[in-house]
């Protein structure tokens, strides 16, 4: 199962052509092993791939990639949200959007 986050077009009610994304990589891959390990903790074996751009993203391209192998695929989709949730709250990555 994979998923696929894409820029919207919209941030805060004005249109956008994309995101600039940053961060500070160090810190960013050992949060993200981090989570990674939670996720094998937490979750039965599973294989997985987490990817999120850096640098400007236009809208509609995807910024974030995330797929999950199982051999049932509900259990793919709750381990995928578990992990974008991670993602978003715990991994340093910044987004600042790019005003049209």
């Amino acid at each position: 199962m994979s998923f696929e986050g894409e820029v919207r077009g919209i941030e805060d009610g004005r249109r956008i052509t994309g995101i600039r994304y940053s961060a500070y990589l160090p810190m960013a891959v050992r949060e993200l092993k981090k989570l990674a390990d939670a996720g094998r903790q937490k979750f039965p074996p599973h294989k997985l791939l987490i990817h999120h751009s850096l640098g400007v993203v236009d809208a509609g391209a995807p910024s974030v990639i995330i797929a999950v192998g199982t051999p049932h695929s509900a259990l793919a989709f709750e381990i995928a949200q578990w992990y974008l949730n991670g993602l978003k709250t715990q991994i340093p990555i910044w987004k600042e959007p790019v005003f049209a």
